[in-house]
């Protein structure tokens, strides 16, 4: 018999006896009973039997009829197959029987978990949906507040920038603050956001109009104080808005001469003496004591810093002057022998010795005993060598 109404579904009684009509001719039936054709119809006879009494009393009388003969004939074979097995063969039939229905009752306490946790779920759901209302509303009050508490306190400006509170800033200059406001030092939000490393809010400080070419008390421009910070992207930014990279402040240091000023050489260090230079920084400003190169050679000697002297030779390759040396009298190389005047009595292999050394000698196109004849010359001692 088959299903003729479109509207079962797989719930319905009659695709139920259907699907175990359909079970019951798949087994061979005809060539005599075994375990496993026993343990099956055991297992068929158990399905039909678990339709409830409504359901049967809801089958039209063919139907009705049909679920009976089903159930009467798998019956009638379980009988027969019952005494033709022999006692092994039917304990693994029941053995069979017994697994399956276990399968079935864990499976159905599987779907009542799997129904109870998508029931909890839907809770959840609606109960993170009240509290993201109910913070969304708290969330805009204290956002009223705040906008109310920057725009009334006067202090609260500068804090904010120092915290890196993009939002808060640009609330309040959107509400009356000038963007270019100072503090006692003369440093605007542009020069601490720079300071403090608040890249996202320095970029839209510039964005929103800042002016880039204030200076502090100290006569340094946010440029500087982004070189000096190794801070990138605020460097990047700067440039792109036409900040002044051979700008010096009191002392003479151009942004890319206090590139050289603090820590050690970092990648981001780097990365912004090569952004100042293209974008027109002059490798050989100097403040009358200092360079470019002589502070980058400093730069390099420190105790933590890895012996890498490509930015030198970057440095020297772009024409930065090996010879300068300004009010002090110290040359890049007079810098690079100091740590070694107490320790070697002469020159030789001193190249090998120290790369930096090296790299200073060859660059200067002099041969180091040359230089130390040029200088027995002009009465000239070691020691005065050395501490050039």
């Amino acid at each position: 018999m088959s299903v003729d109404s479109e509207s079962d579904t797989v719930e319905s009684p009659e695709h139920l006896i259907q699907e175990l009509a359909q079970s019951i001719e798949q087994l061979d039936l005809s060539s005599g009973s075994n375990e496993i054709t026993h343990g099956r119809l055991m297992v068929i006879k158990h399905d039909l039997e678990e339709i409830s009494p409504e359901q049967i009393n809801s089958l039209s009388p063919d139907w009705k009829d049909y679920y009976l003969q089903l159930l009467s004939g798998v019956s009638q074979h379980l009988d027969y197959s019952r005494s033709t097995l022999d006692r092994t063969a039917y304990t693994q039939a029941d053995f069979m029987y017994r697994a399956e229905i276990a399968n079935r009752i864990e499976e159905k306490k599987a779907q009542a978990r799997r129904i109870q946790n998508a029931e909890k779920q839907v809770r959840q759901k609606k109960q993170l949906k009240l509290l993201v209302v109910f913070s969304c509303i708290f969330m805009i009050g204290a956002f009223c507040a705040g906008a109310y508490f920057f725009y009334t306190s006067d202090g609260s400006y500068f804090g904010a920038v120092r915290s890196g509170s993009t939002q808060a800033v640009l609330l309040k200059v959107n509400l009356g603050k000038s963007i270019d406001s100072v503090t006692d030092d003369q440093k605007t939000a542009l020069h601490i956001a720079a300071e403090f490393g608040h890249t996202e809010l320095a970029i839209s400080l510039i964005q929103a109009g800042a002016n880039i070419h204030l200076l502090n008390s100290e006569g340094r421009s946010a440029l500087h104080q982004a070189a000096l910070t190794d801070q990138f992207r605020i460097v990047e930014a700067l440039l792109e808005a036409d900040a002044n990279p051979n700008l010096t402040d009191q002392e003479g240091y151009t942004p890319l001469m206090v590139t050289y000023l603090s820590g050690v050489p970092t990648a981001a260090s780097r990365s912004i003496a090569k952004s100042l230079v293209e974008a027109g920084a002059d490798v050989n400003a100097n403040n009358d004591y200092r360079s470019v190169l002589t502070m980058a050679v400093t730069h390099s000697m420190g105790e933590y810093t890895e012996k890498d002297y490509s930015e030198l030779e970057w440095l020297i390759s772009l024409g930065a002057d090996l010879n300068f040396r300004g009010k002090t009298n110290v040359t890049a190389l007079g810098n690079a022998m100091v740590p070694y005047q107490d320790s070697f009595e002469t020159l030789e292999g001193l190249a090998i010795e120290d790369p930096l050394i090296d790299l200073l000698i060859q660059s200067s196109g002099r041969d180091v005993y040359e230089q130390v004849l040029e200088d027995q010359r002009n009465e000239n001692s070691l020691e005065d060598l050395l501490a050039e």
